[in-house]
């Protein structure tokens, strides 16, 4: 993964949008934000034209058996988990026993640290060791379908949770509106919906390779934003 030198992330700039989130009737796998006037949609278009992750039908990991002297054998024989932290302390190994083991388990690291953005402290799901060993296979794999649904899973268990844990701290937001908290979640005021808005075309699940698709609306990215303001 590579990023040109002169794009910088900013954690504040995602703060801020995740600040704005609204509060939905509408569909489990969307979130929603107010951004001034506008009306902001994140489908799971979006996610695949920001990340251009493969979707498709995710396989019954559960099924995968383990590579005789496979990678997790080699590297961790006495343990049945293994954490994030573990695997890192690995990778700053100069020798590896075989060809390729950098790489597959550098692709694990990156996986559950950078696309999944799990804590080095958590165990890695031991059909991940077992995928890698066959690399086409790993890159096979539907991973966006899979993040997509752990990462939405994630939100939506943990961020009732901290809303009422900051809330106090987040009264008085001037741009966007004031938070309030209700039933352990932070709301942000209502903007009447677009009915008329198109919601984008559907991701069927298949051959677990991404299709090329189009933006969805004007504000790049694929965000697609309604205009809230009805004077203009």
């Amino acid at each position: 993964m590579s990023m040109h030198r002169e794009l910088k992330f900013l954690g504040g700039v995602i703060h801020q949008l995740l600040l704005r989130e609204l509060d939905h009737d509408g569909s489990t796998d969307e979130m929603r934000f107010l951004l001034g006037n506008h009306l902001v949609k994140f489908l799971k278009v979006e996610f695949i034209l920001v990340t251009r992750l493969c979707f498709g039908v995710v396989p019954d990991t559960n099924l995968y058996v383990a590579v005789e002297n496979g990678i997790h054998q080699r590297y961790f024989p006495r343990a049945d988990e293994v954490s994030l932290e573990e695997l890192r302390v690995i990778l700053t190994l100069e020798e590896f026993q075989e060809a390729y083991d950098n790489v597959k388990l550098s692709l694990i690291y990156m996986l559950n640290w950078i696309l999944m953005g799990v804590d080095e402290r958590l165990k890695i799901p031991i059909w991940q060791f077992r995928l890698v060993d066959d690399l086409n296979a790993f890159d096979t794999f539907p991973w966006g379908a899979n993040i997509f649904a752990f990462e939405m899973f994630t939100r939506k268990e943990i961020v009732p949770i901290a809303a009422k844990a900051v809330a106090p701290y987040l009264a008085g937001l001037s741009e966007g509106g004031s938070l309030y908290v209700e039933d352990d979640r932070v709301h942000l005021p209502t903007v009447p919906d677009q009915t008329s808005s198109a919601e984008g075309p559907e991701v069927e699940g298949g051959g677990g390779r991404c299709s090329e698709m189009e933006a969805s609306g004007p504000l790049g990215l694929g965000f697609q934003a309604m205009n809230t303001d009805e004077s203009k």
